[in-house]
């Protein structure tokens, strides 16, 4: 147990950050289905992919973060008004559009909850790596028969590898905990 004590409450709070897993689990579905069903169509087209979601993200986020960068403070009366989300917005609210201020030696978002949108589009930006291999894999056991069955081991076995095996050695290697608490 975090800290020593035998309050199992602490640790639903200290861990709680992996309760964001659900929310990423749902974007990957949503994305994984929409984009199977445009492949199915044969209607995908992986530049409209990329343009479509960046538009639809970034057109809400920069009015907010352009909200926070100028006419916050004012409106924030007492010490959180020179809050300072206000300063770091004003001088990276560029690195927040582009979704790279979670690649920083340390981390300056604009908003310290932005980190969300930033971790989903890196996995998003990756995910036709997964899908498309995963489609015509499935698409080429489906045309030669008998095979379905392998390519199904085939994909599974190489996802359970890149996504399970290769954290697990990165943790090892590194010395890591295996949990969330350095």
């Amino acid at each position: 147990m975090y800290g020593g004590d035998n309050n199992y409450f602490d640790e639903i709070i200290v861990n709680g950050w992996f309760s964001v897993d659900s929310f990423f689990f749902i974007s990957g579905l949503l994305v994984a289905y929409l984009t199977f069903e445009e492949l199915k169509k044969g209607r995908f087209n992986l530049i409209l992919f990329y343009v479509l979601r960046y538009v639809r993200l970034t057109i809400p986020y920069a009015m907010v973060v352009g909200y926070s960068a100028t006419i916050y403070g004012p409106f924030v009366p007492g010490p959180l008004g020179v809050f300072q989300e206000n300063k770091v917005c004003m001088e990276d609210w560029w690195k927040n559009l582009l979704y790279i201020g979670i690649y920083e030696g340390t981390y300056s978002s604009c908003m310290v909850h932005s980190w969300y949108l930033a971790a989903d589009w890196a996995m998003f930006i990756f995910s036709p790596i997964v899908m498309l291999p995963m489609y015509y894999l499935w698409r080429w056991g489906k045309r030669k028969r008998g095979y379905k069955k392998w390519s199904w081991l085939i994909m599974w076995t190489a996802l359970f590898i890149g996504f399970t095996m290769v954290p697990i050695g990165i943790t090892v290697r590194n010395g890591m905990p295996p949990y969330g608490i350095p």
